[in-house]
């Protein structure tokens, strides 16, 4: 697979509605505000947060963590250094959210040399920070602690996703037998998605006989009741024939990814 190059220096303001509804109502130096400056170089004032919540086929959860963007606004007020002199910085935080996705308590565990960015993160975070919390697989919302950074940036930035320097250890990974689609998970054709969810994407742990013993939604409907019921349903209405390993030519067990389409109706 090739590399992906990403632009994520706006990223939050596109997920939360819109870069040009937002920067409308922006000055320079708040965050979420772009400008060129005397160089006619671009600069673009930004708060990015990210958490490690789970990533992988996680025992016991359906749901992972995830940044509330309906609800959390994370690119208000001014930046907190000097945006002359591109000042950029890091805070690593540790941060307890609650089952009601807020943050109930934030500490820094490694700070910035920029000591406004110390002073700024725990206190932004914690009032406009919203997440949908991981939920386990009888549909219970968790309260958990998590590693976050927070990254104060002024420069746009690309970054690339490497590939894996690693070969895979499968010569052929687990092949669905079965469509999956919104009648196996039991959503009729004419159910609306909810609301900015077009649809579901999760990843599957699938067994060494092809049996599916795991799911994670990565791609998730943030109602409690129905991720649970796409959860329940992959595993008991997948099916695949297993992976094979490349040195033992015998089944494996590995991971699969699915998505569903959500369309709306007359799309």
């Amino acid at each position: 697979m090739r590399n992906f190059f990403l632009v994520l220096a706006a990223s939050a303001l596109f997920q939360a509605g819109g870069l040009q509804a937002a920067e409308a109502e922006k000055r320079k130096g708040d965050l979420g505000s772009s400008w060129t400056n005397a160089d006619g170089n671009t600069r673009h004032a930004q708060i990015r947060l990210r958490v490690a919540s789970e990533r992988n086929v996680t025992p016991g959860i359906y749901r992972p963590l995830s940044l509330d963007w309906r609800g959390g606004k994370l690119q208000q007020g001014p930046y907190p250094a000097n945006i002359e002199a591109d000042q950029e910085g890091m805070v690593r935080l540790q941060l307890d959210i609650s089952e009601m996705g807020r943050i109930a308590k934030c500490e820094i565990i490694a700070p910035s040399e920029v000591a406004a960015f110390n002073d700024h993160a725990c206190p932004h975070v914690t009032k406009y920070a919203r997440f949908i919390p991981a939920m386990d697989t009888q549909g219970k919302r968790l309260a958990k602690s998590y590693k976050a950074t927070v990254s104060y940036e002024v420069i746009p930035k690309m970054h690339m996703l490497q590939d894996s320097p690693y070969p895979s250890k499968y010569s052929r990974g687990p092949r669905a037998l079965v469509s999956a689609d919104l009648a196996m998970i039991g959503i009729g054709p004419d159910t609306p998605p909810p609301e900015h969810i077009h649809g579901i994407s999760a990843s599957l742990g699938v067994d060494e006989t092809g049996k599916v013993t795991r799911c994670i939604l990565f791609r998730a409907t943030h109602n409690d009741s129905l991720d649970k019921q796409i959860c329940d349903r992959l595993i008991a209405n997948m099916r695949y024939a297993p992976a094979i390993g490349r040195e033992s030519g015998k089944p494996m067990a590995a991971t699969s990814s699915v998505y569903i389409s959500w369309p709306k109706a007359g799309e």
